[in-house]
C-alpha cells in the first residue's frame, strides 16, 4: 500500500554573501573529471517537504538584482542594488521599497552592499556590476552613508571599474575590503582586493594578480577570493601574502561566483564556478574540508543536479551542519548529505536564475534574475528531517515562537506585482504517514497541561475549535 503524500507547511527570511576564515594549505586535489559519479545517500522523497512555499515579496522596479544586505539588529530593514536602478531601501519587511541613492550616486550598476555590522548606521556600496555582458554598466568607486542610507558621499576607488564583493570588519567599520573587478572591456591595473583602514579615505590594493584577472567573492581576518576568471586565493595575514587554493581541473577563465565557508567547520568551504560564458554548461560546485589543499566535485551531474544547471551560488545552513542550498542558472536544489547527492527544491518557485541564497533564523530568501525575492518562511522542518522522521507514522515539528504582526495586505486576490504577506499567527507543522481516516484534532496546551485551544485540520487548512 504506498503511502500518500507527507505534509509540511510554508515560511520567510533575508539574504546576503559570504563569509571568511581559514589558514592556508597546500595544493594537490580531486579533478572533476575523477570525481565518482554516483550519488551519496538516497535522497529524501521530495513529498517530505512539498508543503513548503515560496513567498514573492518584490520589488516590483528596480531591475535585476544584484545585491542585498541588512543587519540583524534592524530585522525589517533590508537595501537592494540593482543592475542600473541603483540602491533600494525597505523599512518595512518589504511591503514597500524607496530609492536611497538618487542625486548620490554617479550610477546606478550597483556590485556589492555592506551594514556594518558594528555600527548599523554605517553602509558601504561598490558600484559596478559584476554580471559582466556586453551591456553591463561600469561603476564609478565605492560610496559610505553614516545615516542608514539618509545621505551619502563618495570614497574612492572610482577607476576600479566593476565590483565583486564587499567586506566589512565585524568591530570596526572604518576596516573595509573590496574585491575590484576592474573595467569590464580592457586591460587595466586598477583590478584585485584593496583595503582601507581608515573608512575609505586611503585604500591600499593587497592583491593584484594581472590587469586582465578581477576580484570576485571575497571574505575577512582570514579572507578568501575569487576572481572571474578563474583562481581561488587564501590569506590568514590580512592581505600581506597569498596562497592560490583553485579547484584542479576545471580549466582557465570560469568566473568563481560565490565563496561559502562553512559556520561549522573553518577548514570547510564551498566555491561555485560559471564557466557558461566559455560555452561549458557543466554545475561547477566544490567542497574543500582542509582549507583549500584538496576539493571534492559536488556536482558532477549524476548526483543530482543535471548537467546543464551551471551554478551560481552554494550556502550552508547555520544550524544542521551539511544542509545544502544550491541556486543554480535554472532553479534551486537542496541537499541533506553535503552535496553528495542533490534533489529539486523548486516547489512553486518558477524557473529563473537564482542569483544568491541567505538563511537568517529559521527563514531562507534568495534572489532571482527577473523575478525578484522569495522567502520561505520557517525552514526549520528541513533541520529535523532524517531518516527516522520520514519513516515515522507521524511526527510535530519544533514551534517557533509566534509574534503578532500586522500587515499592510489589503483585500481580495493579490496582485501579480504585489508582494505576499505570511500567514499570520503560530505555524505548527506535522507529518502523517498515511492519509488520516477523519479531521485531525491538534489540542495546544498551557504548562499545567489545561487545554488552550484545539485545531481541527481538514484537508487543506486548520478551523478553530473549542
Amino acid at each position: 500500500m504506498t503511502k500518500p503524500p507527507p505534509k509540511l507547511p510554508a515560511t520567510i527570511a533575508a539574504l546576503a554573501i559570504a563569509a571568511l576564515l581559514a589558514p592556508p594549505s597546500t595544493a594537490v586535489a580531486q579533478s572533476p573529471s575523477a570525481a565518482a559519479d554516483a550519488p551519496g545517500a538516497a535522497p529524501f522523497d521530495e513529498r517530505l517537504f512539498g508543503g513548503l512555499r515560496y513567498r514573492y515579496v518584490g520589488p516590483s522596479r528596480g531591475g535585476r538584482v544584484t545585491a542585498v544586505a541588512g543587519h540583524a539588529s534592524h530585522p525589517s530593514t533590508f537595501y537592494m542594488g540593482a543592475t542600473g536602478g541603483g540602491v533600494w531601501k525597505t523599512d518595512d519587511y518589504g511591503q514597500s521599497w524607496r530609492n536611497v541613492s538618487d542625486g548620490y550616486f554617479g550610477t546606478g550598476s550597483i556590485g556589492a552592499i555592506r551594514v556594518a555590522r558594528s555600527s548599523p548606521e554605517v553602509v558601504y556600496v561598490s558600484t559596478g556590476s559584476d554580471g559582466l555582458r556586453s551591456n553591463v554598466i561600469v561603476g564609478d568607486g565605492v560610496y559610505r552613508s553614516d545615516d542608514a542610507g539618509t545621505t551619502w558621499r563618495h570614497v574612492g576607488l572610482e577607476r576600479t571599474g566593476n565590483s565583486g564583493a564587499l567586506l566589512i570588519h565585524p568591530t570596526d567599520p572604518e576596516f573595509v575590503y573590496v574585491a575590484a573587478i576592474g573595467n569590464p572591456f580592457a586591460p587595466t591595473p586598477e583590478r584585485g582586493v584593496y583595503r582601507s583602514r581608515d573608512g575609505g579615505e586611503s585604500w591600499e590594493l593587497v592583491l593584484f594578480v594581472s590587469d586582465s584577472t578581477g576580484a570576485a567573492d571575497l571574505e575577512a581576518g582570514v579572507i578568501w577570493a575569487g576572481a572571474n576568471d578563474g583562481p581561488v586565493h587564501l590569506t590568514r595575514d590580512g592581505g600581506a601574502s597569498w596562497t592560490e587554493v583553485t579547484p584542479p581541473g576545471i580549466g582557465p577563465h570560469g568566473r568563481v561566483q560565490s565563496i561559502e565557508v562553512s559556520r561549522h567547520d573553518p577548514a570547510k568551504a564551498y566555491v561555485a564556478i560559471l564557466r557558461y560564458q566559455l560555452g561549458d554548461f557543466a554545475p561547477y560546485a566544490f567542497r574543500t574540508e582542509d582549507y583549500g589543499a584538496t576539493w571534492a566535485w559536488i556536482t558532477t551531474g549524476g548526483n543530482g543536479v543535471p548537467e546543464g544547471h551551471p551554478v551560481r551560488v552554494v550556502r550552508e545552513d547555520p544550524v544542521r551542519e551539511g544542509l545544502l542550498y544550491l541556486g543554480s542558472e535554472f532553479g534551486i536544489f537542496i541537499s541533506f548529505d553535503d552535496g553528495d547527492s542533490w534533489q529539486s527544491f523548486q516547489l512553486n518557485l518558477p524557473v529563473t536564475p537564482v542569483t544568491d541564497i541567505k538563511i537568517v533564523g529559521d527563514d531562507l530568501a534568495l534572489s532571482t534574475m527577473g523575478r525578484g525575492f522569495w522567502i520561505i518562511d520557517n525552514v526549520s522542518p528541513l533541520r529535523e528531517l532524517n531518516r527516522a522522521v520520514a519513516d515515522a507514522q507521524a511526527h510535530l515539528f519544533r514551534v517557533r515562537d509566534a509574534y503578532r504582526l500586522r500587515y499592510r495586505g489589503g483585500y481580495g486576490e493579490r496582485q501579480p506585482h504585489r508582494p505576499e504577506y505570511p500567514p499570520v499567527g503560530a505555524q505548527i507543522d506535522y507529518l502523517l504517514a498515511s492519509e488520516p481516516d477523519g479531521p485531525v484534532t491538534l489540542e495546544i496546551l498551557d504548562s499545567a497541561g489545561a487545554l488552550v485551544r484545539s485545531l481541527l485540520q481538514r484537508g487543506g487548512g486548520c478551523a478553530a475549535g473549542a
